[in-house]
């Protein structure tokens, strides 16, 4: 619901959570003088232009005044508020009582939980507090938004009160947690980068590092500083990046990014407006054809996002396979014939390797995603050189610069005998838009050939014969069902 007035804001006393992490919506943050956290603990004052975070023994204050209000919409048992200039904020409040709430947080504190095994650690934990709260709450009588529920209050249980509203909207694509004592903020998928009303504390961090180090095989420790993980659960997917002391020099870092159940398909991201039909034909039927997919953009610009929907429409028959850091493509159905491989530095085993493995292992298709070094390029540059096709993401705003970087850094010169379509994605004022489609073919002798066959508007009919992709895309429309395309 879009709204445009100043809001009139007073809070009474709210409070989510348990003492031990909680956050509290207080008229004045200086209600907080003298409390005292738990030992261990850490609780969020929120204010109407100020917060504050008892860190343990430490307060950490923020000034943190509102705008206007120009959005507002329900994230379960809570309701977030978007605020515009001169202060672009997140907010969000209980839209129930909260009593019952914080009685099953609590009670979740004081469970023991049993785990099956080393794998996963902290799944089997998040689960098994999920499974509790909803039994919980089912005899508290909360009859509304239960699923939500039970997953904030399990995420209050494991300490982390003040992000896990953020855990828990969809509209919400990273947080940040730059240093204790620094204000968080977050990427919002409509209204971009917002700020939020909480002092980063030690905890949470020393928390998110824990929790990330039981979901892989890392540790963070002084002679490994950071630590990258995979956290799924059955209601939560995220990319968590931790890096701490000495290397993070103020106290610690986090980055989480959120990887949705819920997936974008063609048909979605064709209505808002990150590629057209006919270049979305374009690009289904190249891979299909034998063409290998070179996606390219910044980081959070929607590579692996266009790729999953892209991967939804090869033939049923292919044997797919999938090779990450962290994963970030669909969990695959029982009928699908795909083998995913995660290449977390954890799990004693690397992209370059798993790659070149790859070979052996049967595909008609290889994902990979992020080509981050030289041996990992030439591992990708080596499955098209023998005509496997790939789809494959890396961090590049040209080609251009993209060639820079493998001819003058790395020091390449490919023969790659599949022609492959490089795909230039960016975002744009809130949105993500596939701008540009380079046909690019390399080969020992005669270098690189490239032909821009999409940018920023329609597709160059002469250029798509000159590279000889008149069939591709003709098999793009039929495997899309599409019949209305410009001429």
């Amino acid at each position: 619901m879009l709204v445009d007035y100043q809001a009139e804001v007073g809070f009474a006393i709210i409070t989510v959570g348990w003492p031990g992490s909680s956050v509290v919506f207080v008229d004045d943050p200086k209600q907080a003088e003298g409390v005292k956290a738990e030992a261990g603990g850490e609780v969020c004052f929120v204010g109407v232009k100020n917060t504050l975070t008892l860190d343990g023994d430490i307060l950490r204050r923020a000034r943190f005044p509102m705008g206007r209000r120009v959005a507002e919409y329900a994230v379960g048992p809570l309701t977030v508020n978007i605020y515009a200039e001169p202060w672009p904020s997140y907010r969000w409040t209980p839209s129930v009582d909260t009593s019952r709430i914080n009685s099953v947080c609590s009670k979740l504190t004081q469970l023991k939980v049993r785990v099956g095994g080393p794998a996963n650690l902290f799944r089997q934990i998040f689960d098994e507090l999920n499974t509790r709260a909803l039994k919980l709450l089912a005899e508290a009588g909360v009859d509304k938004w239960v699923e939500e529920t039970a997953t904030l209050c399990a995420l209050s249980a494991l300490g982390l009160t003040p992000i896990a509203p953020l855990l828990l909207d969809e509209g919400v694509e990273e947080v940040y947690l730059d240093r204790p004592g620094a204000l968080c903020y977050l990427d919002q998928t409509r209204y971009g980068r917002l700020w939020y009303p909480y002092v980063v504390g030690r905890y949470t961090l020393q928390r998110l590092g824990l929790y990330t180090e039981l979901s892989v095989s890392g540790a963070l420790s002084y002679a490994s500083n950071s630590v990258k993980g995979y956290i799924q659960t059955g209601k939560l997917s995220l990319r968590v990046s931790v890096d701490s002391e000495p290397l993070a020099a103020d106290g610690g870092s986090c980055v989480i990014r959120k990887l949705y159940h819920s997936k974008w398909t063609l048909d979605q991201l064709i209505r808002n407006g990150t590629l057209s039909a006919e270049v979305a034909a374009l690009l289904v039927g190249a891979v299909r054809t034998g063409y290998s997919l070179l996606v390219c953009g910044l980081p959070r610009s929607g590579k692996t996002t266009l790729c999953n929907a892209i991967l939804e429409h090869l033939p049923a028959e292919w044997r797919k396979l999938y090779i990450e850091d962290v994963l970030e493509t669909e969990s695959p159905s029982a009928e699908d014939r795909v083998v995913r491989y995660s290449t977390d530095s954890g799990f004693n085993t690397d992209k370059l390797l798993e790659v070149t493995k790859s070979l052996h292992r049967s595909p008609d298709l290889v994902f990979v995603g992020e080509l981050q070094t030289k041996q990992q390029t030439l591992a990708a540059a080596m499955l098209m050189a023998v005509g496997i096709p790939c789809i494959q993401t890396v961090h590049a705003t040209s080609l251009e610069g993209l060639l820079n970087r493998w001819r003058n850094i790395y020091g390449m010169r490919l023969d790659i005998r599949s022609p492959l379509l490089a795909v230039f994605i960016d975002h744009r004022e809130g949105r993500r838009v596939v701008r540009k489609v380079v046909y690019t073919k390399f080969s020992e002798n005669s270098g690189m050939e490239s032909l821009t066959i999409y940018s920023d508007g329609a597709i160059d009919r002469l250029r798509l014969a000159e590279g000889g992709l008149e069939g591709a895309y003709i098999e793009g429309v039929r495997a899309l069902g599409l019949t209305e395309l410009p001429s």
